[in-house]
């Protein structure tokens, strides 16, 4: 590791994310010869799934490391991308800014998460945040859990808490995967995370821990902390289909998680555009061939443009690596690598877009909320506040953000965006594959910053000269 004045400097390739996608393209660019900045918002590199553990006795420590040659920076945010590439970086609250000739985007996803009555509970948190207490610290807060919403994330979080010693109530799984004979031979691509999901499943078998599928949790019981959830069975498309099918689960924590989210705002804001994905019914940045965006130079791997898992983001960071080592004219070697990553590529698709169907989310999932549950906890803003400007006109989700605030919290509506468009859909009756009227887009700076960052004598000083065109919602 480096110190922050490393962030002043010229870089061939610079290289936003440190998790599987950001470091397999930072090795792959740094063997041919390139000169390359890693940057990441963490202590260390390894992303969530790769999160270093802290070293118990007798054991060493486990999790990814920096790839020989490599400048990294922890604690080191991306605020924005201008052109040329001129990169502004807040480092631990100082800001910095590097050039490069090229750019990796390989910011990952953040949890999706739909919220229900009494979500705000002291006890109520999302899975992923479970795994980061687990890996981070090896230990967590709660003893009586139940890990509840839907996709394979449930599993892999209810087996890490087993082997911590903790006490799984229960799993609840909304959805009833039903896969087909043209999915299971998808499934079959799955490899490693197949033989990972078994470890998980055999795990969960034998602590005893119910797995409720079709059932959802639709209300957190508790005063100052959580004591129990209510469980009610739904059909396919989320829907409580008998009050009489509700039920309830004493413990002393929820762990909740519906999926997850792209993180495309870096990728908008440095002027890349984005497709529909009606098969993920998700904004993703188009790429091409070579995973570049329409910004020629930037990259987009991993998660950040469409979520599939570890071993997938692996291989698109080695695959946008070695496209930015061709561009740069280190070519050895790079086309039989490439085309052995481009065949595990699809094998790999394959497989996520048989497994991904079975986990969707359902439309129904806003016909639990209550008038008084919190849709945008930043902003404390309720169903009925989002509700009553639906029901005046509001249309889109920039059009709900001025008349209400949602969304214009600290987290910049990475929380509670989808949320706001489900209701949006489910007001004005627009089926789920139906297309939303605008992609998101980020502006300069994407997170928050002090002014010390924004004063920097570099590009983001200069962030007015290269900022999109100011629009309605901009200026109000």
């Amino acid at each position: 590791m480096t110190g922050p004045e490393a962030g002043e400097r010229d870089y061939d390739v610079v290289v936003i994310g440190a998790g599987p996608a950001g470091l397999a393209a930072a090795e792959v660019s740094a063997r041919s010869g390139l000169s390359v900045l890693l940057v990441d918002e963490n202590e260390d590199v390894g992303g969530q799934i790769l999160r270093r553990r802290l070293p118990r006795p007798g054991c060493s420590p486990a999790g990814a490391v920096v790839p020989a040659g490599v400048t990294f920076l922890n604690r080191t945010t991306c605020v924005g991308i201008h052109p040329g590439f001129m990169v502004s970086l807040d480092v631990a609250g100082k800001g910095r800014a590097s050039s490069a000739r090229a750019v990796v985007v390989a910011t990952g996803a953040v949890e999706q998460v739909f919220p229900v009555p009494g979500w705000t509970t002291r006890g109520v948190m999302t899975a992923g945040a479970a795994q980061t207490l687990l890996k981070g610290s090896g230990v967590f807060p709660f003893r009586a859990p139940v890990v509840a919403g839907t996709g394979p994330l449930l599993l892999a979080t209810a087996s890490q808490l087993i082997r911590a010693g903790v006490s799984v109530r229960a799993i609840v799984e909304a959805s009833t995967p039903r896969p087909g004979l043209r999915d299971l031979a998808g499934l079959a691509r799955g490899g490693r995370t197949l033989v990972e999901g078994a470890g998980y499943v055999k795990d969960i078998l034998s602590a005893r821990v119910p797995i409720l599928s079709g059932y959802a949790v639709t209300e957190v019981r508790g005063g100052r902390a959580v004591e129990a959830v209510d469980v009610r069975k739904v059909d396919r498309s989320w829907h409580v289909v008998a009050e009489g099918s509700r039920r309830s689960i004493e413990c002393d924590s929820l762990l909740l998680n519906q999926g997850f989210s792209s993180s495309t705002d870096l990728v908008t804001q440095a002027g890349a555009d984005l497709d529909w994905d009606a098969r993920a019914r998700v904004w993703l940045p188009w790429r091409s061939a070579e995973l570049a965006t329409t910004v020629p130079g930037l990259y987009a791997v991993g998660d950040c443009a469409g979520v599939g898992g570890r071993e997938l983001a692996a291989v698109e960071g080695e695959l946008a690596g070695l496209a930015v080592a061709v561009a740069a004219g280190r070519a050895e070697g790079a086309e039989a690598a490439r085309r052995k990553a481009e065949r595990r590529r699809r094998q790999l698709l394959r497989f996520r877009r048989s497994l991904d169907p079975m986990f969707r989310t359902g439309d129904g999932v806003t016909t639990w909320l209550t008038p008084d549950t919190i849709v945008c906890r930043c902003e404390n803003v309720s169903a009925r506040t989002v509700s009553a400007v639906a029901g005046v006109g509001a249309g889109s989700i920039a059009s709900v953000k001025l008349g209400t605030r949602a969304g214009m919290g600290l987290c910049q509506g990475r929380t509670c965006r989808h949320v706001v468009q489900a209701m949006l859909d489910a007001s004005a009756g627009v089926p789920p594959t139906a297309i939303p009227d605008e992609p998101p887009r980020g502006r300069f700076p994407i997170r928050p910053v002090s002014v010390d960052v924004l004063a920097h004598d570099g590009p983001s000083a200069r962030h007015a000269e290269v900022s999109p065109e100011p629009d309605e919602e901009s200026v109000t």
